[in-house]
């Protein structure tokens, strides 16, 4: 998925530099969910270290959905998830 979405903001993606810029706003929250998945995916599901990494990908995943609803993008949000 990071290769496809890093692919298409090339040189020839022909995309505006404001939207590259709000792409760019939200990286550090994505990455950030992607490391949380890749913790909940080795941890032991009945740890309290589990329980707390739920926690944080729920909260930043909400974090994410209300960053792009107040921004009013749907186009940001169907471009990044199926819906």
């Amino acid at each position: 998925m990071d290769v496809c979405i890093y692919l298409s903001f090339g040189k020839n993606a022909g995309l505006s530099k404001a939207a590259k810029e709000e792409h760019a706003r939200d990286l550090p929250l994505m990455n950030g969910i992607k490391e949380i998945i890749k913790s909940v995916g080795v941890l032991d599901s009945g740890s309290p270290d589990f329980q707390e990494a739920l926690y944080n990908l729920s909260a930043r995943l909400k974090l994410l959905l209300v960053s792009s609803v107040l921004r009013n993008n749907s186009y940001w949000l169907k471009s990044h998830f199926r819906v």
